[in-house]
């Protein structure tokens, strides 16, 4: 139940002063109706909202949140007053005593069905359900009723990572993973490139906030070079456009700083590497006499006069999917600088996205994606994997062809294995090998565009769980999954039936199932079941077992005179504190608790989460693990930030790759940083050499992360290493 307080002085005069800032920030909202309808809304929603504060606990009235939504809606998104009323109300049914059917009463159908739909999927955002990925299922249905309501939830997304003063670290990473998976990449499909920025970037400081700041100083230490840049440049290009008579606007513009950090990590390179991350955005007002396209090719053609220019991509010949146009060139300046190239219209859809885009040109490519993402979506039987898949169509970057002709899009690196599951789970199921352009493929074949496929089978052949590696696609690895899932279930079921039979003719205790997990060091009841059926566990050693512990109750009631049962004191880690989850973080002080996931290598000292699986074994990734951020999307009740405090006794695997010019001993130089001056143990080493050139990698145990920072500077200091960064 919310308390409700009455407003200070100061209170409603910021209330009265951020509603002047709604009213006056757009002029959709000159005309009467328009105007009329937005105060009405905000009336009902400050009436509805009255003296409850927000949870930041900086006594801001409640009511400031829908204002601001609504103001990011109009300012930011460019919507008029239909859309701006829904964000005044779009709290309303969730946080107070009002109804839809009230709201629709009041305030008409459109907006009542924008305000639903936000509510609804509001709902199922709860980090607390184990079927939370059911919001982006449940975000999708309502969307295809009226896009309107995906532009408010964003805008509500967005304020509210603007505001997240005093959330709890593990709601952070909660809401930061499912912005980066799902709100960033929605912004981007309705083409809101500013709010996909800002949504980046808030979500990457609150997620990696060491990484975060490392990357904004490099950014912020090179503003006075980039705005010389910039000034060197438009200088010329404002003289040439003014003597063609243009009318035009020359900008700056950046690129997100968790996109950035992203390049440099994909790529291994430094940010002084990056030539775009800022670009030249030159926008011109259109002529009637000319179209934008050759109005922006005639603009091309004269700053390839001024310029030394190399390469070009045509996005206005064929715009990209959200909408977004351009001509975009680099142009040499001491180094290279990307230049987009645009027109007034072009350069508001880049802005604000389809809500600029008032001749339908490209909402059209959203509705088709909405309705095809829908369809595809609204099947029960899909797995978590499967709809974060749909919700991610990019990744599918292939079409190949199957022997009928037919056209199957597959994620980039499928292999002939996805492309059978694709057809059909028996295809998959009964995979011998396949051809590809007549010529016969072995099972981890990874496909290419335009390749044309036929997959052959054989009743004989059985399903080993090795195929997994083979998968790339969400189906493919599901199907598996599931197949082995089932035998074990049997497993289960006949392990239990043999302990059955074995214990009929002894008095069992409450809890000898535990103490028998405990003995066999097994990781859960089923986990010692599935052992007995497959002999890991023999059936006279439990015989065995029963037959000692009967003794020992029958010598308790005797007086105890067969003394303590040798499994007494078994201590079950599962009942201690040693792994401490609580509501602020998971505090890590023994490799016992945990284990590291393959897929992001971690150390002690990285910024991680821990994630418990339903056998209770937690797994700690990196906080920026793709694996990561998705389980703090769809598993949040079960993922905590990780808090480390490990003994220095304790090593773990680490690996780095260095490459150089070649000369006498270089590499000796390294393995003595390594072995002599760290005192660290290497376990594997590989090396390749090339035309005076090498490169190579090591595998070594390490404490934490700290000695790996330490080591990597230790080696870039060597002489002719030219590279050096942690695998």
């Amino acid at each position: 139940m919310r308390v409700h307080y009455a407003y200070s002085k100061e209170q409603r005069q910021l209330i009265d002063s951020k509603m002047k800032e709604l009213l006056m920030c757009t002029k959709r909202l000159t005309a009467d109706a328009s105007h009329e309808r937005v105060i009405r809304a905000f009336r009902y929603a400050d009436n509805a909202h009255y003296g409850i504060l927000r949870k930041t606990g900086d006594e801001i009235p409640y009511i400031i949140h829908p204002i601001e939504v609504a103001t990011i809606v109009a300012k930011e998104m460019g919507f008029g007053s239909v859309t701006i009323a829904a964000a005044l109300l779009h709290d309303t049914v969730e946080d107070t005593d009002s109804t839809l059917e009230e709201i629709e009463r009041e305030f008409g159908k459109d907006i009542a069905v924008i305000v639903d739909g936000v509510t609804k999927i509001t709902n199922v955002f709860n980090p607390h359900r184990s079927d939370q990925i059911e919001t982006f299922r449940d975000m999708i249905l309502k969307m295809s009723k009226d896009r309107r309501i995906a532009f408010v939830k964003i805008a509500d997304r967005l304020h509210n990572l603007r505001t997240m003063v005093g959330i709890r670290e593990n709601s952070l990473m909660i809401k930061s993973g499912e912005s980066l998976d799902v709100y960033a990449p929605l912004a981007y499909k309705l083409g809101l490139f500013n709010i996909k920025k800002e949504i980046e970037d808030l979500s990457f400081k609150y997620r990696q906030p060491t990484e975060y700041q490392e990357l904004k100083d490099l950014a912020d230490n090179n503003s006075e070079q980039r705005n010389e840049i910039f000034k060197v440049m438009s200088a010329p290009l404002s003289e040439m456009l003014k003597n063609n008579g243009y009318e035009f606007e020359i900008i700056p513009v950046t690129k997100s700083l968790y996109q950035t950090w992203q390049i440099i990590k994909n790529n291994k390179i430094t940010f002084a590497d990056i030539h775009n991350f800022m670009s030249v955005r030159l926008i011109f007002k259109n002529v009637v006499y000319y179209s934008e396209k050759v109005q922006a090719f005639m603009i091309y053609a004269s700053i390839s006069e001024l310029f030394n220019v190399r390469g070009l991509k045509d996005w206005i010949t064929e715009p990209r999917s959200n909408g977004f146009e351009a001509l975009i060139t680099d142009v040499m300046l001491g180094s290279w600088v990307e230049v987009q190239i645009m027109s007034q219209r072009m350069g508001e859809i880049a802005q604000t996205g389809y809500a600029a885009d008032h001749e339908n040109l490209h909402q059209k490519n959203f509705d088709r994606w909405l309705r095809s993402t829908g369809k595809k979506i609204n099947n029960d039987s899909l797995t978590n994997e499967e709809i974060m898949e749909i919700l991610h169509p990019e990744d599918k970057e292939i079409d190949v062809f199957s022997e009928t002709g037919d056209i199957i899009s597959l994620k980039k690196n499928s292999t002939v294995l996805d492309f059978a599951f694709y057809i059909h789970k028996d295809l998959g199921m009964k995979f011998k090998y396949a051809e590809v352009g007549n010529k016969a493929v072995r099972i981890d074949y990874v496909l290419h565009e335009g390749d044309r496929v036929k997959v052959f089978t054989a009743e004989d052949i059985t399903v080993e769980k090795n195929w997994i590696a083979y998968a790339v696609t969400a189906k493919a690895k599901t199907t598996i999954r599931r197949h082995f899932n089932k035998i074990q279930k049997q497993l289960v079921t006949q392990g239990k039936q043999l302990f059955n039979n074995l214990a009929a003719d002894f008095p069992l205790e409450d809890n000898i199932l535990k103490r028998l997990r405990i003995r066999f060091n097994c990781k859960d009841t089923d986990d010692f079941f599935k052992k007995m059926a497959a002999a890991e566990i023999s059936e006279n050693t439990v015989l065995n077992y029963l037959k000692k512990r009967k003794a020992s109750l029958m010598g308790r009631l005797i007086g105890g005179i067969f003394g303590k049962s040798e499994d007494d004191d078994l201590i079950d880690i599962s009942d201690t504190d040693l792994v401490e989850f609580n509501k602020k973080n998971f505090i890590i002080n023994s490799a016992d608790q945990f284990e590291f996931s393959s897929c992001c290598n971690a150390l002690p000292g990285d910024e991680c989460i821990a994630y418990k699986q339903p056998d209770s074994t937690v797994i700690v990734h990196k906080r920026e693990c793709k694996e990561a951020i998705a389980l703090n999307t769809s598993e949040g009740k079960n993922t905590a930030a990780v808090h480390w405090q490990m003994k220095i006794a304790d090593v773990f695997p680490a690996n780095i790759y260095f490459e150089g010019s070649d000369r006498h001993s270089v590499l000796i130089d390294v393995i003595n940083v390594i072995s002599g001056h760290l005192h660290l143990n290497m376990t594997s080493l590989n090396i390749e050499s090339k035309l005076n050139y090498f490169s190579g990698s090591i595998t070594f145990k390490a404490p934490n992360k700290d000695v790996v920072q330490k080591l990597l500077h230790e080696v870039a200091s060597i002489k002719n290493i030219r590279k050096v960064y942690r695998v």
